[in-house]
């Protein structure tokens, strides 16, 4: 068995890249001197463009350990220890596990070994769901809704006196079937209840419910799929109306008969929140007894190594929030009582983002973060209030990109200064129709251009989990989800007319000046009102990302008179020519963006990284 071996042996060194790598980024998340942080920032930098190197390396081996096919169930038993490995572990990493799934699923499917296969198939589905659920779960290369359903059907073939521990696999199947991929595939919501009495009939089965329940998993078994009946509201619409009905009922039983075993957070939007969405409770009690109950949790201690304290903390408050927010969005509320009660909980939301550490199951906090910014925003009238909550909830929870976004914004902010005394006709007609008109507003212009940036990649924060991939290179998949960005930042912002003014930023940040190349292919920068400005983000854009020294580990900054030399030969195709001829003739703005983007970078990186170690401090 040497390949398993040697596989193994390679997670064995990418899992302690990895940790080395996390122990780097969370050194930079101590209180020092600028001094100091500067370089610990720059040991951090060389440090981990080694590890991305070795682990390219780790990972071209293994591909190429698995580029045959397995030829003994012994053989396909080992890999499969390494497998699990993954799974049981932090690093569940997609590129990793899909270098042995496929191999591993075509071997099983050849020798009908049901008992692997479902297993097989569950995890798939749940890394599929976990990894893309920010983005799109039909992106991914396997499908997650049918890993869960091949699993099901594998598990008709399997005896419960066969193996009672491949049982847990099966129900959890039936759980994402009825819980995660229920959310992300809206096709199977009409057939929640088919799934779910499939689940609860093993238990009904007068010879297969009492071996079930005997063994020592039994009611963890069952609870996995009579929990998820509370989250069932999501399927509501697309039921039948007899299924409506039946549903209903099944949440009033729970609701009188709170099951055993069920948290602070899981009981209280049982007995108050689902109580509202099926008209047994009214949304102002509703919401008075969830936020009494959400007032009187206990905070956990994210130092502890209590993995279930921690995840019941999160859960609880998340829901609870979640559901508070969802009544005030839904609800007949005057807007007077709608406000007055926004000004109350919107600290709650800010202090739980702030409190759970950004190293804490970050993918899941940061959807949550993502969900109740998504049903805040509409509620928002101001758009200093806006912009607050998005940095908050969003950018201030992607170190990478909000870095990014505080260098763009310099970056701009110099072109733009310098752009207002040489050249204030390249703001006319969007700022007036002459230049005294600009010149009288470049107050607000500098506003604006400061936002812009500030924003214009707030999409990355849908794809959050593979941006923060740094300790390896992303793959063609990867950047294929990256290059929605754009695409994701309206969404993101639940297209806000008040934000309207920067959609076109947003879409158009990584398009050509002449609108020939560069992605979204729809839409057409050329076109826009806002075009003056999409250019000059997309240089300053540019600008941060071909000179970054510091954050990007995959390639050494260049300087930025190299880039320069760049800007200047695509200028006209790539690069909005007069704002490259201004940059070419202006030697002080060029001795302002050099040091900006060399020794001044690392200013702005500590900045940055006070404000992330904030969301570290309970009493922050």
């Amino acid at each position: 068995m040497v390949r398993a071996k040697k596989l193994i042996e390679l997670y064995n060194r990418f899992a302690d890249n990895y940790s080395k790598f996390s122990e780097l980024n969370d050194a930079l998340l101590v209180d020092c001197s600028a001094e100091e942080w500067q370089e610990l920032l720059n040991k951090r930098s060389e440090a981990q463009r080694q590890i991305l190197s070795e682990n390219e390396d780790i990972l071209k081996q293994a591909r190429e350990l698995m580029s045959t096919p397995i030829e003994s169930k012994e053989e396909a038993d080992e890999i499969l220890v390494y497998y699990r490995r993954l799974l049981n572990t932090r690093l569940s990493d997609y590129c990793l596990f899909d270098i042995v799934y496929k191999p591993l699923l075509d071997f099983y499917e050849s020798t009908g070994d049901a008992l692997r296969l479902i297993g097989l198939n569950v995890s798939a589905g749940a890394i599929v769901l976990e990894t893309f659920c920010n983005i799109d779960p039909k992106m991914a290369p396997i499908n997650g809704k049918e890993c869960c359903e091949r699993a099901i059907y594998y598990s008709k073939q399997v005896s419960p006196k066969q193996q009672t521990d491949v049982w847990l696999s099966v129900f959890s199947a039936y759980a994402n079937m009825l819980g995660s991929a229920n959310a992300y595939y809206p096709e199977i919501r009409k057939d929640f209840f088919k799934y779910y009495d499939e689940a609860i009939g093993y238990f009904d089965d007068p010879e297969i419910g009492p071996i079930l329940m005997a063994q020592e998993n039994g009611p963890v078994f069952k609870s996995l799929v009579s929990g998820r009946i509370v989250y069932s509201m999501g399927s509501y619409e697309e039921l039948s109306d007899k299924d409506k009905e039946r549903l209903k009922e099944m949440l009033r039983e729970q609701i009188n008969n709170v099951p055993t075993g069920y948290s602070p957070g899981e009981m209280s939007i049982l007995k108050y929140y689902l109580a509202y969405q099926i008209g047994d409770i009214e949304a102002h009690d509703a919401y008075e007894l969830l936020l009494d109950d959400y007032m009187s949790l206990d905070t956990a201690d994210y130092k502890t190594k209590d993995i279930v304290i921690k995840t019941e903390d999160y859960l609880d408050r998340y829901s609870i929030l979640s559901s508070l927010l969802n009544i005030l969005s839904d609800a007949a509320y005057s807007e007077e009582e709608r406000n007055e009660k926004l000004q109350k909980i919107i600290p709650q939301v800010m202090e739980f983002a702030h409190s759970v550490p950004y190293e804490y199951m970050t993918s899941y906090v940061n959807y949550s973060c993502s969900e109740m910014c998504a049903t805040l925003l509409p509620m928002l009238k101001e758009q200093e209030e806006v912009k607050e909550i998005v940095t908050s909830l969003l950018i201030l929870r992607q170190p990478i990109t909000y870095i990014h976004s505080l260098m763009v914004k310099e970056i701009a902010i110099e072109i733009a200064k310098e752009m207002l005394k040489v050249k204030p006709e390249l703001f006319v007609p969007l700022y007036g129709d002459t230049v005294k008109d600009v010149l009288g507003r470049t107050e607000e212009i500098l506003y604006f251009i400061a936002n812009a940036a500030l924003f214009h990649d707030v999409g990355k924060t849908q794809v959050a989990d593979i941006i923060n991939n740094q300790y390896r290179r992303i793959t063609d998949l990867e950047f294929g989800c990256i290059k929605l960005h754009p695409e994701c930042g309206p969404k993101a912002m639940q297209n806000l007319k008040a934000f309207e003014p920067y959609y076109d930023i947003m879409l158009g940040h990584h398009k050509t000046y002449d609108g020939k190349g560069g992605y979204p292919v729809q839409f057409d920068n050329t076109a826009s009102p806002y075009r003056i400005i999409i250019d000059l983000i997309t240089i300053a854009d540019c600008t941060d990302a071909a000179t970054d020294i510091l954050g990007r580990n995959y390639a050494r900054g260049k300087s930025f008179y190299d880039l320069l030399g760049e800007l200047s030969e695509a200028k006209g195709t790539r690069y909005n020519p007069d704002i490259v001829d201004l940059l070419e003739k202006s030697e002080e703005l060029c001795e302002k963006l050099d040091y900006l983007t060399s020794d001044g970078r690392g200013k702005i990186y500590y900045s940055a990284y006070r404000d992330v170690m904030n969301l570290n401090r309970r009493d922050a």
